[in-house]
C-alpha cells in the first residue's frame, strides 16, 4: 500500500450510517481465452466497525478480485466503493484515494514483509509510511496485541508461517485502519497455526475499536467464526445471513445423501418418492429437510436397508454451503441473491 501524501432486515444500510465498508454494484471482467467471462459481476455489500464477515467462495469464484478492488488495487469497471465515508467512484481523486487507503488495513495470502528485516524494522517501515506519530509506542501495543512481541527482533525470514502471518497483520493493524481486508490468511498455515490465527482474529473483534473485517475463505469452519457470512460464485453472491440463519433455511434437521454427480438426479428423484423434497443439486450431495416424525423414521430405515450412504442430523454450514453452491447454474442477470445488502 502506498504511503500517504502529507443486505438483510437487520443490516440496512442508511445514507447517514452507510457502515464502514460498502460497495454498490461493482463490476470487474476479464474475458479467456476461450471467450468466457469471469470476474465479478454487479456486487454489493456492507460491513460495520466491529463486524466481521466471512467472503466464502469456492477457488475461482471472484474473492480475490473482489478484495483488489475493495482493496483500491484494482480499479472496478463500474460500480463505486466507500471506506469509512471516503466514496471512490470515477470522479475520485488522487487524494480521496489517499484518505481511503490511511483507513484500509489490508493482509493478502502472502505476507508484505521483508524476510531479511527483523518484526520491529518492519513495523518501524510500516509506520514511517503512514506518518505515524509516536511510533515506537505503537509498535510495541500492536505486538503486544497480537502475541509476537517476544519476537520482535527475530528476521521475519526465520519465523513460522503462523508468526509471519500475525507479523502481517501486525503491520495491516498498525495505523488503526477502520477497515480490515483479509484474502485468505490462512493459506498454507498448519492445524496449530491457523488455529492461532483464527483465535487471534476472535480476540481483535472482541476490541472496543474493532475494525470492520472482511475475510475471504473457502473453508466453512473459518466462516462459522464470523457474523455474517457472503457465499459468493461465479462473481456473484448468491445468499448471506448469519451462520445460525443460514442453516435455519434448511430446517432443523436435514438428511444429506452421497452420490456421484452423475446420479444427482436420481438421487433427487429417490427422496422425492421417499417423500422428501430434495434441494437441487449439481454436485456430489442432495440436501432435504427431514421432519421428526415416524414417517421420516421410516425413510431413514428404508435408506439404511438399500445402503445409501447418508447422514442425518442438525444442518451445518458446510450444508448450507454445498447447498448453495452446487444449485443449477442461475440466470446471468441475478447478481446478487437474496438478503444482499444494496
Amino acid at each position: 500500500m502506498p504511503p500517504p501524501d502529507t443486505n438483510t432486515p437487520e443490516h440496512t444500510q442508511t445514507p447517514e450510517h452507510p457502515g464502514a465498508l460498502v460497495a454498490r454494484e461493482l463490476q470487474r471482467r476479464f474475458t479467456t481465452k476461450a471467450g468466457e467471462t469471469v470476474g465479478v459481476h454487479g456486487v454489493s455489500l456492507a460491513v460495520e466497525r466491529g463486524e466481521t464477515v466471512a467472503l466464502l467462495g469456492p477457488n475461482g469464484s471472484g474473492k480475490s478480485t473482489l478484495l483488489g478492488m475493495l482493496a483500491t488495487i484494482d480499479p472496478p469497471d463500474a460500480g463505486h466503493i466507500i471506506i469509512d465515508g471516503v466514496t471512490l467512484d470515477r470522479d475520485a481523486t488522487r487524494a480521496d484515494l489517499v484518505r481511503a487507503r490511511r483507513r484500509l488495513g489490508v493482509a493478502f495470502q502472502s505476507h508484505a514483509l521483508d524476510p531479511l528485516l527483523t518484526v520491529r524494522e518492519n513495523l518501524a517501515i510500516a509506520a514511517a509510511l503512514f506518518a505515524l506519530h509516536a511510533p515506537s509506542g505503537r509498535i510495541d501495543a500492536v505486538m503486544e496485541r497480537l502475541r509476537i512481541a517476544d519476537r520482535a527482533h527475530d528476521r521475519v525470514g526465520t519465523l513460522s508461517g503462523g508468526l509471519a502471518r500475525r507479523a502481517d497483520l501486525a503491520r495491516a493493524l498498525l495505523h488503526e485502519p477502520a477497515v480490515l481486508l483479509l484474502d485468505e490468511p490462512t493459506t498454507g498455515l498448519d492445524p496449530d497455526a491457523r488455529t492461532e490465527l483464527l483465535e487471534t482474529l476472535d480476540a481483535l473483534r472482541a476490541q472496543d475499536d474493532a475494525p470492520a473485517i472482511l475475510h475471504s475463505t473457502h473453508l466453512t469452519d473459518e466462516a462459522e467464526h464470523a457474523d455474517r457470512v457472503l457465499i459468493i460464485q461465479s462473481g456473484r453472491i448468491i445468499t448471506q445471513g448469519a451462520p445460525d440463519d443460514l442453516r435455519a433455511k434448511l430446517g432443523e434437521r436435514a438428511l444429506v445423501l452421497e452420490h456421484t454427480p452423475e446420479a444427482a438426479s436420481s438421487a433427487r428423484a429417490r427422496l422425492a418418492g421417499l417423500g422428501l423434497e430434495p434441494r437441487p443439486t449439481t454436485g456430489r450431495r442432495t440436501i432435504a429437510p427431514l421432519p421428526d416424525s415416524d414417517e421420516a423414521d421410516r425413510i431413514v430405515r428404508a435408506l439404511l436397508e438399500e445402503g445409501e450412504r447418508f447422514r442425518v442430523g442438525p444442518p451445518s454450514l458446510a450444508d448450507v454451503y454445498t447447498d448453495a453452491i452446487e444449485r443449477p447454474a442461475r440466470p446471468a442477470q441475478a447478481g446478487n441473491a437474496e438478503g444482499a445488502t444494496p
